[in-house]
């Protein structure tokens, strides 16, 4: 999850992800989403809804998934 506390970084992070989404193909775990603020703080009510460093309010989020590593992979087990 990818919090936006700025008005332009919500489409530039989603198209962003969109195209991260698109060379992903159909390996693409699940596609990423824009959430609202509220859906955001529903799905993490631990997240700072104002920025620590410049007090701007939670916009929304935008949600993606990456792959994932099994522990062999890390030489863990």
């Amino acid at each position: 999850m990818t919090p936006c506390y700025q008005w332009w970084e919500v489409p530039y992070y989603w198209a962003g992800l969109k195209a991260y989404d698109a060379v992903a193909g159909t390996t693409n775990l699940v596609m990423s989403k824009y959430l609202n603020r509220v859906e955001t703080m529903n799905f993490m009510p631990t997240l700072a809804e104002k920025n620590p460093e410049t007090h701007a309010g939670l916009k929304g989020s935008i949600l993606y998934y990456d792959g994932q590593v099994g522990a062999s992979c890390l030489g863990a087990g």
